[in-house]
């Protein structure tokens, strides 16, 4: 698989994920992100196994047959190289079995790459209620309550956390 991607929206893609790696995964593959191709579209995703994270992102992607659609990218490694490329021009990843490359003008970079079998999937989600919420409601709802949740009980999840009920 190749994808041909611009510098500046893959570093974007890379930094919203890399919110949930956490710095002592539970297991070494959650220190990765997952990139995979859906519908001509790139998608990066990470997970600690609270919380996850997709962001999709336009790319021209060229994929031939029988080759794999999605990868396991070393995430900190990944993101370092990206943000000494230039952001203004589009980057090149050659994804094959366990390899991958990256490449902008002069620089090319040799990763290997993790099996996608090993990697926490997000859940899918149903949608059976919808709720639309003003952003600046949202946020004022968020700024109200969140003082009450706890940032220090690790051992209590639940008091780490504020409800949400409609």
């Amino acid at each position: 698989m190749k994808i041909k991607i611009l510098n500046r929206d893959f570093l974007t893609a890379l930094n919203n994920v890399g919110k949930v790696i956490s710095s002592k995964p539970i297991e070494p593959i959650l220190s990765n992100i997952l990139l995979e191709e859906e519908n001509g579209k790139i998608s990066l995703i990470s997970t600690n196994l609270e919380q996850g994270i997709k962001n999709t992102v336009e790319a021209k992607v060229e994929l031939q047959e029988g080759e794999p659609k999605e990868t396991v990218l070393p995430f900190n490694l990944t993101r370092e190289i990206i943000a000494k490329l230039n952001p203004d021009k589009e980057t090149e990843l050659s994804i094959s079995e366990m390899k991958g490359i990256i490449k902008q003008d002069n620089s090319v970079y040799h990763l290997t790459c993790f099996d996608p079998d090993a990697f926490a999937l997000l859940p899918k989600i149903e949608e059976k209620v919808k709720i639309v919420v003003p952003k600046n409601t949202l946020k004022k709802l968020i700024e109200n309550t969140v003082f009450a949740a706890s940032k220090k009980e690790e051992s209590r999840k639940e008091f780490k956390g504020v409800l949400f009920n409609a």
